[in-house]
């Protein structure tokens, strides 16, 4: 069994108990909406945790928030995409769209042995990302072979911010730990 949350801008959000499919513990986003009664219209969005737009054919877990909202104005923004070692490519997305909506318009797909980076304006430096960011005017989305070498460097960085900037100030014990956590939540 599976125990959503779905609603409507404007109306009660109530929990539903969905059959649980094959595994038991998913079911989808269509069933959710059929279990709470609500019929979409041409123009409504379905969001996820209130923030991602999925497909009807999207799977969902105990604890997700499905919201239906009227679709807001289709303003675009520009972002660029590119791979390491290929041209960059310049494209307009839909606010609110995510980073695999992105990839997808762009044909451009990571490979198994790729990462996604993200280099934001309002940010000093890049950093890993996934597909289900929502992206903003001017970030630029790198696709790159994963470089354990960085991935630890960035994570060493954001250790070191947290500890006031002064790497002799920290406890390298404490910093490995707390490198291990950073890594098991990405």
């Amino acid at each position: 069994m599976v125990l959503v949350k779905v609603g409507r801008i404007g109306s009660t959000i109530k929990e539903y108990a969905l059959p649980g499919g094959c595994s038991g513990n998913m079911s989808d986003v269509a069933t959710a909406l059929v279990a709470a009664k609500i019929k979409l219209q041409t123009d409504d969005d379905v969001l996820l945790q209130g923030v991602h737009r999925v497909d009807l054919n999207r799977s969902i877990v105990t604890g997700d928030l499905i919201i239906v909202q009227k679709r807001t104005s289709e303003k675009l923004i520009t972002i660029k995409v590119g791979r390491v070692g290929e041209p960059l490519t310049l494209t307009k997305i839909i606010n609110g769209a995510t980073i695999r909506e992105a990839l997808v318009k762009c044909g451009k797909l990571p490979l198994g042995n790729e990462e996604l980076w993200l280099h934001s304006p309002d940010e000093l430096k890049g950093m890993p990302a996934n597909n289900d960011l929502i992206l903003k005017e001017g970030d630029v989305v790198i696709i790159e072979k994963v470089n354990t070498v960085t991935r630890v460097l960035h994570y060493l960085e954001e250790i070191i911010d947290d500890a006031g900037g002064d790497p002799c100030d920290m406890d390298l014990n404490e910093a490995a730990e707390e490198m291990v956590e950073i890594c098991k939540k990405r």
